[in-house]
């Protein structure tokens, strides 16, 4: 960590510095801090943000008791509260309030954030605040600290400033301010170009404080904001490429492929110096040689960079260097490589790719992160013309090749593997036959054609009016036909009528107003598919239903051989062969109670049969960026020898015996007889023998282990002994140490990530439940992974190594 791999120097003509304390290998994670200083970027932010973790807010957010404007995610959020004297102005309490912090000019607001939140730290804190480095340059005309210090004044009420407390020290507040914030940013979305991607919250950490920069840096940092677990605003900072002895460690102070005047501009202006590392003398060379031209200078990068590989630039002066970094000759512009290994190409993204963390064995990851979009690539992919990873390459094969169908005894159809299998490998992804929404309630909150997240600029459907869409493309594609004239009221229905039906008919109806507006070829498909072995729930009788469906659309719409038959026929589809997409993932939320956003039928994967020991488990990222954010994606928990079957499981591993029982014979109508299950039918014949009635058998079992408690659904941790004296019992308790996430509540499946490009294993484990990796080596630590191990948590909600 930081303490043995940075320390702090006085740098001749550059200041306070931070070198490298000995010899640094790329991917290391040299600095991880948590905040002095952290407060809202602007009033527009606080609906949308928790304003003591600054994680995104859902609609169960906790108002501030005292100013109501502030909001918390959880009750721990709502304890450690909100800086004193910013409540105190939101709520009034001097004159205040939303309504006058408001009515200041939108340049007074952010510095106005920052006085209240500076002023409300205790002494020790503020001492440390004071020690930072002062700006070199003197502050905006806009933001004249006599006003601001007025301002503050008048909004908090007068017992509450702290002593001391006058223009002077509001004016030096500011100074560090200017010098020393990092800014944490919104949760990116592909659609919002880089240059409007707004802060959420602004940081201060005094040691990262001391990272000067450098247009071509050797390190860069990681805001994880909404990432699950405690410490989500640490800055995190990673190196680059090895770093010797002795080197400076430097970040870039704004996106790297910004053009040689506006960085130079944005220095002097802010920062108070002109750069003169080797990439502005280069670049320097070229605006005078323009200039000898006759040239203006504005556009010297964009005529550079027509003979390489370089894009456009962005709104904010930003473009991209990439490839021969727009030159004839390396020679002209020796850094090109940097930025086909460093710069993210993915949209227009343009952050920064670091690699992650060195393996167990010391080994380089090859695998790098961007710092913006959150995409993960492989190194031999990391100069891909389109910016993404394809499968092939990530993954030695695709579905095709590594999977085969067979008719199994006792089992139906299922998949097969069709050749030896890596730990890790992605054998199966697939688009969606069908996707609909699971609930009326979830229209407003996503898509409804790509189903990741709404925004509050989404674009209503012109028809129906209830459903949303998140882009000119989503809103293209649109959403099922039948379904939209049963939200607009075509056939005399509505949402009203749909939201009047009872609740254990919505779902269906949803499912059915999709399945008839598939195209025929589409459909036959979908009537291909495997039927459910039970009869449907009593509160769901296909006959209503279908009356439902017709008394919702209009006549004309149906589809031919639209029949009470036919639709009892799809009911029983839908029963056996539909994938949850699922609501983000939200720590306080525990698993039993995460909803889904969506449904959706894959054809191939719902041949793959249940097993409670699966060799292989799926997962859904949704809100990735990119094209075909819904396909399914299943990757191999570990090797699997030519032959074996491929499974899943149906539910959470850490059922009970008695509720999965339960479950497959209801649902599926099948008693599983896998290992797993042989072993446990035997405990429970044990403790019916013993008098007991078979509820607690697992609970009582794991006393004598690691296990943890039942959840909401009939769900217990099974790790470490398995709950029982010993292996023999239970010769399967290593899978749970191994494979099961015990981060918080969450008890979803690590699977490895995909080999390496040398064919070694990745040694690092994602969750298809909560996002988190984890490095093979801290697989079984008892907080669910090492705060500072892999990456300070590298895990998001959204992993977003996946592209195609």
């Amino acid at each position: 960590m930081a303490g043995d791999a940075l320390r702090a120097a006085d740098l001749p003509g550059r200041g306070r510095g931070l070198l490298a304390a000995r010899n640094i290998r790329e991917g290391e994670v040299i600095l991880t801090e948590q905040p002095l200083l952290l407060y809202p970027a602007s009033l527009a932010s606080l609906p949308s943000f928790c304003s003591a973790c600054f994680r995104s807010l859902s609609a169960a957010a906790s108002p501030c008791p005292s100013c109501r404007a502030a909001g918390f995610c959880s009750p721990s959020c709502a304890a450690a509260s909100h800086p004193r004297l910013l409540c105190a102005a939101l709520s009034g309490g001097g004159g205040g309030g939303v309504g006058n912090l408001a009515s200041a000019a939108e340049p007074h607001q952010e510095p106005l954030l920052f006085l209240l939140s500076a002023y409300s730290l205790p002494e020790p804190s503020f001492r440390v605040l004071l020690s930072l480095s002062s700006a070199a340059t003197p502050p905006p005309t806009d933001q004249d600290p006599a006003s601001l210090h007025a301002m503050v004044a008048a909004l908090v009420p007068p017992q509450m400033l702290p002593p001391g407390f006058s223009p002077d020290l509001t004016a030096a507040l500011l100074s560090k301010d200017r010098t020393n914030s990092f800014s944490i940013m919104e949760p990116y979305r592909p659609e919002v170009p880089q240059p409007l991607r707004k802060a959420r919250a602004y940081a201060m950490y005094p040691r990262a404080s001391l990272l000067n920069h450098d247009c071509l840096p050797n390190a860069c940092h990681f805001d994880y904001a909404d990432r699950p677990g405690p410490r989500n605003t640490d800055i995190v900072v990673r190196a680059l490429h090895d770093i010797t002895e002795g080197r400076e460690v430097c970040l870039s102070y704004f996106a790297v492929n910004w053009q040689y005047k506006d960085r130079h501009q944005r220095l002097l202006e802010d920062y108070g110096f002109q750069c003169e590392c080797e990439r502005c003398q280069v670049e320097s060379k070229w605006k005078q040689d323009d200039d000898s031209d006759g040239g203006d200078g504005d556009d010297t990068m964009e005529e550079e960079e027509e003979d390489g590989n370089g894009g456009e630039g962005g709104d904010d002066g930003m473009e991209q260097e990439e490839g021969d970094g727009g030159s004839d000759s390396d020679d002209d512009f020796p850094h090109s490589y940097f930025f086909v290994r460093y710069l993210c190409n993915h949209g227009e993204c343009y952050g920064m790719l670091a690699p992650l963390p060195p393996l167990p064995n010391g080994e380089p990851s090859h695998v790098f992160e961007c710092n913006v979009c959150g995409n993960l690539k492989n190194e031999d992919e990391i100069d891909a013309p389109d910016g993404v990873l394809p499968f092939k390459k990530l993954c030695s094969a695709m579905a095709g090749d590594a999977l085969r169908a067979a008719d199994l005894p006792g089992r139906g159809r299922g998949l097969l593997a069709a050749r030896n299998i890596r730990e890790g490998e992605v054998i199966l992804t697939e688009q969606p036959l069908l996707l609909y929404p699971a609930s009326l309630a979830s229209l407003p909150s996503f898509c409804s054609a790509c189903f990741r997240s709404l925004s509050a600029a989404a674009s209503p459907c012109p028809s129906c009016r209830a459903a949303g869409f998140c882009s000119p493309s989503c809103a293209a594609a649109s959403h099922p036909r039948l379904l939209c004239a049963a939200l607009s009221g075509g056939g005399g229905g509505g949402v009203g009528n749909l939201a009047s039906a009872a609740e254990p008919h919505q779902e269906p109806l949803l499912f059915l107003l999709s399945a008839y507006s598939l195209p025929e070829p589409s459909f036959r498909v979908l009537l291909s598919l495997s039927s459910a072995a039970t009869p449907p729930p009593t509160d769901q009788d296909p006959a209503s239903l279908h009356a439902m469906v017709a008394a919702l659309v209009p006549p004309q719409m149906l589809p031919p051989g639209f029949s009470p038959d036919l639709t009892a026929a799809l009911l029983s589809k839908d029963r056996t062969n539909s994938f949850s997409i699922m609501e983000p993932y939200r720590p306080e939320v525990p698993q039993p109670l995460r909803k889904a956003r969506a449904y959706a039928m894959y054809p191939r994967a719902s041949l793959l049969n249940h097993d409670c020991l699966p060799n292989a488990c799926h997962f859904d990222y949704a809100d990735r960026p990119g094209p075909r954010n819904t396909d399914i994606v299943v990757r191999a928990l570990h090797d699997i020898t030519e032959g074996r079957e491929v499974c899943l499981s149906y539910f959470a591993v850490n059922w009970q015996y008695k509720d999965r029982h339960q479950r497959l014979l209801e649902d599926y109508g099948f008693q599983c007889e896998c290992e797993r299950c042989q072993v446990e039918s035997k405990w429970k014949q044990d403790d019916d023998s013993d008098g007991g009635d078979g509820d607690d058998t697992m609970e009582e079992e794991e006393e004598d282990g690691n296990g943890g408690e039942g959840g909401d659904d009939g769900m217990e941790q099974e790790e470490g002994d398995g709950g029982s004296d010993s292996d023999d019992d239970f010769p399967h308790s290593y899978f749970f140490v191994r494979y099961l996430c015990n981060h918080g509540e969450c008890y979803g499946m690590l699977a490895p990530l995909p080999p390496l490009p040398n064919g070694e294993p990745s040694h690092v484990f994602e969750c298809n439940v909560c996002g988190n990796l984890k490095n093979e080596d801290e697989i079984d630590a008892p907080d669910g992974g090492a705060h500072n191990t892999l990456v300070v948590g590298l895990g998001s909600t959204s992993v977003n190594w996946l592209e195609f």
